[in-house]
């Protein structure tokens, strides 16, 4: 099974929310589309370590 594309914007309007995402630079990139499916090292901020 093909998935459809998933866009930068699709994903923030989708998980901005849960995530507690927030826009700081805009919405360039939005139509930027996301091809890796796998998560590589998101680093320690996304993981709630903010310290």
């Amino acid at each position: 099974m093909e998935r459809q594309p998933l866009t930068v914007g699709q994903f923030y309007k989708e998980h901005a929310g849960s995530l507690e995402m927030r826009l700081i630079a805009g919405e360039a990139g939005f139509d930027r589309i996301i091809r890796e499916p796998t998560v590589n090292r998101p680093g320690l901020a996304l993981s709630g370590f903010t310290r």
